[in-house]
């Protein structure tokens, strides 16, 4: 397993933070310490140590000739994260091919559902009346007596 993780240059945070686009469906996070970003629910974007990761799942990324033979993201080695992948670092180090690539997965993820929380069920308690209680203690009594 690799070592500890490093922190992403102050530098890349800025320019990611910066060309996000301005959507009212892009949500700005923060996610192991790393900026991040999701639209409506789903992760879309985001960095890790030097390097900028994009999670198109369902084959999206097929649409992006950028990724082809872009590396899976594989954060903890030997166990790559299946539809995400490492922006090739030319598209990362230009302005203007980041923003555009940003812009373009991002329109591909929109299409993707929006992610929905699972609500706990609340299990029902049982009521017990009065007169069920009062059995109860009777019941106990009873068996206490008998074991004396």
């Amino acid at each position: 397993m690799p070592g500890k993780w490093q922190q992403a240059p102050a530098e890349l945070t800025r320019r990611f933070t910066a060309l996000l686009p301005a959507h009212p469906d892009v949500q700005p996070r923060r996610m192991f310490g790393y900026a991040c970003a999701f639209v409506r629910g789903n992760f879309w974007t985001g960095l890790f140590e030097d390097k900028v990761v994009v999670r198109l799942p369902d084959g999206l990324h097929e649409r992006f000739p950028r990724l082809a033979g872009a590396p899976p993201f594989d954060p903890m080695g030997g166990r790559p994260m299946k539809g995400w992948y490492v922006v090739p670092a030319d598209v990362v180090a230009d302005d203007g091919a980041l923003a555009r690539f940003m812009r373009d997965t991002f329109a591909a993820v929109l299409e993707l559902p929006a992610k929905t929380t699972a609500k706990k069920k609340k299990t029902a308690k049982k009521k017990t009346t009065t007169k069920e209680t009062a059995k109860k203690k009777t019941a106990k009594k009873e068996t206490a007596k008998k074991r004396r």
